[in-house]
């Protein structure tokens, strides 16, 4: 299986696109969706698997988290008890390094656990700047689109019983590839490969949203466009002949 393919479009993103262009004809500014900001308790929240800025955690209870810095609970048993085999344990103070050790993905882990260490030490200085951004699922919860590693420091900071500010969308936002490209694509942190999944991810909704706009005889998206739907600035270039 291809990285390309790793990651399937959305069930559904074809009519979801088909419905919104119908109804906005060439203005794309349709795809733009509502959003408040809410204080929501962290509990509620899940991440998004294929994110390109995913890191496999587990939250644990902040009673547990507790234990295990008074070693009162020792790493295995919290291992035995979440299940947390090849993946990071995340609570209140805690992460747990659960992958295997030595491992390419075990050192991936643990320099993106050091960093969000950072980032929660930053962030109990002087507050979040920009808030996580998620979408409500039928079953009451969140999950989240852009911001996995803020929500991971609040987790540190405050632990699951806490709560902290999002960005909510009413619905999930029909581009979400696209939404989530906007973000990883600015940040430093990002290894090269993953700011291609990124790309590659978002690419596959901009293709299918042109297909849908020629299937409707809807003009073609310009280069502006595709750009301002990837948050790219984009200039035309002047060319000089010599």
């Amino acid at each position: 299986m291809t990285q390309w393919n790793r990651y399937m479009l959305q069930p559904g993103l074809k009519q979801l696109l088909i419905s919104k262009q119908k109804s906005a004809g060439d203005d794309i500014k349709s795809l733009n969706e509502d959003y408040s900001y809410k204080i929501l308790f962290l509990s509620s929240i899940i991440p998004d698997q294929s994110n390109a800025r995913f890191l496999p955690t587990i939250l644990i209870d902040d009673e547990h988290a507790e234990l295990l810095i008074k070693r009162g609970l020792s790493k295995q048993k919290l291992v035995d008890m979440y299940n947390a085999e090849d993946a990071v344990m995340v609570g209140k103070g805690v992460f747990v390094n659960c992958l295997k050790y030595g491992s390419v993905d075990w050192k991936k882990a643990n320099e993106s656990i050091e960093s969000i260490i950072e980032l929660a030490h930053n962030i109990s200085r002087s507050e979040i700047i920009q808030a996580p951004t998620v979408y409500p699922l039928n079953d009451g919860t969140y999950k989240v689109l852009t911001g996995h590693r803020r929500f991971l420091a609040m987790i540190y900071n405050f632990g699951v019983n806490g709560n902290g500010q999002f960005k909510v969308y009413e619905s999930q936002p029909v581009l979400t590839k696209l939404k989530q490209f906007q973000e990883n694509a600015c940040r430093e942190d990002l290894p090269q490969y993953g700011k291609l999944e990124a790309f590659m991810n978002a690419r596959m909704e901009l293709d299918t949203l042109s297909d849908v706009r020629k299937q409707l005889g809807q003009k073609k998206l310009t280069v502006r466009e595709e750009a301002s739907l990837l948050g790219i600035s984009w200039e035309p270039m002047t060319i000089i002949m010599c």
